[in-house]
């Protein structure tokens, strides 16, 4: 939304190595207004079409997480693409080799 976040990632191989399983989890508090972000995203290679595909499972439930995500890969970069009924998300995972870090692009139609 226009700012830097700060969340606690995990990351592990599950369902016999298919999947990449990302828990994400905000690092700021609830309030009566807000409940954290958090997310269970699985990652998996489709060797058939080339691309990769993501199931994306998070805080705001069941409605949002019917459209699967599917990505391409370039160099260190898999940009997935979403299309929500009411416009497209983008989630851009990028690789720095140098810092040995993933940096992550989200951005949606608003």
């Amino acid at each position: 939304m226009g700012h830097a976040a700060e969340h606690s990632v995990a990351v592990e191989w599950v369902l016999n190595h298919q999947f990449l399983r990302v828990h994400e989890k905000d690092n700021a508090p609830a309030t009566n207004d807000r409940v954290p972000y958090e997310a269970m995203i699985l990652v998996g290679y489709d060797n058939t079409s080339d691309r990769y595909v993501a199931h994306w499972n998070d805080v705001f439930g069941g409605r949002f997480s019917e459209t699967l995500g599917y990505g391409t890969r370039s160099g260190d970069e898999i940009r997935f693409v979403f299309e929500y009924p009411d416009g497209p998300f983008h989630a851009t995972f990028r690789w720095n080799p140098e810092t040995q870090q993933w940096k992550w692009l989200m951005q949606q139609k608003k």
